[in-house]
């Protein structure tokens, strides 16, 4: 008899074993995060007896939003009903109202119907940028110092997120340890003594790309040059590394952060990330 119930860590194998050996997959989490994510208990599976037939793997809940990290499909079964029925055991075990899934333009030609059939909608892209000449068109405000940020700032990084960017997007406190924890260069933007902004960058293939992940300023303290200090900062520690580029990303809808991003020299890469979101209870019941 079919049953779909709450994953556990006892089923790391089974969902191991499934993502690498069926056709009808997407994974973008590493072995570690789905370790995490069996130990926490977020997701779902659907199992016939001893078979998965299905299974949907989503990032810890926060402020009632999710990401989609893994999803698996049996060979040979439907799609339609193995979905519905995935979702929204997510979204009653895990207190997720809103779940996300993003893609480099979703590819699989099973899994745009997969996901559309299941309640999902096209909710926004997120927009590739490169800046390959490390130059620095303008430092911004001098006087704000800066100064390398430590775990101890987890709480201050989270706060942060969570007065500048809407709730799909923000870090909670265990993504950002993990982020001190996989060596990420974390800067705080200090007005005196008052913390004003942060970025986060990570370098990969020898420190020749380096990726910022996150610019924040304070609503409060925008449009006085704070923004500027902080990317003229990363890129002259990018300039610092030897790096050949610096990458970014952004939603298509910020037109404030385009602007900044191209008048300080970063030109779009062409690649775009689909974003998906399913609002719950819209395909249940």
């Amino acid at each position: 008899m079919e049953r779909v119930r709450r994953v556990a860590i006892d089923d790391l194998g089974p969902v191991t074993r499934m993502l690498s050996g069926v056709r009808r997959r997407t994974l973008r989490a590493s072995a570690e995060e789905i370790a995490r994510i069996c130990t926490g208990g977020h997701g779902a599976l659907l199992a016939d007896g001893g078979t998965l037939l299905g299974l949907l793997l989503v990032t810890p809940p926060h402020a009632g939003t999710a990401w989609m990290r893994a999803l698996a499909l049996a060979d040979g079964v439907q799609a339609g009903g193995i979905m519905t029925a995935l979702v929204g055991s997510v979204c009653d075990t895990t207190g997720t109202c809103e779940l996300r899934y993003s893609a480099d333009g979703v590819g699989a030609g099973w899994l745009v119907p997969s996901l559309s059939n299941a309640g999902f909608a096209h909710e926004t892209d997120i927009v590739g940028y490169e800046k390959r000449r490390l130059d620095i068109p303008a430092s911004g405000d001098q006087t704000i110092q800066l100064r390398p940020a430590t775990a101890a700032d987890t709480a201050l990084i989270v706060d942060f997120d969570r007065r500048c960017f809407a709730p799909e997007w923000q870090k909670d406190d265990v993504t950002v340890r993990q982020s001190f924890a996989e060596t990420a260069s974390v800067v705080i933007a200090m007005r005196g003594d008052t913390p004003v902004g942060y970025t986060l960058t990570t370098s990969h293939f020898d420190s020749q790309l380096q990726h910022l992940v996150r610019i924040a300023v304070l609503p409060d303290q925008q449009g006085r040059g704070t923004g500027v200090r902080l990317l003229a900062d990363v890129v002259q520690r990018a300039r610092a590394q030897q790096a050949h580029s610096l990458t970014l990303n952004t939603q298509a809808y910020n037109q404030r952060a385009q602007r900044l991003y191209e008048w300080f020299g970063f030109r779009t890469t062409g690649e775009r990330q689909r974003v998906w979101r399913f609002t719950g209870g819209a395909a249940i019941g």
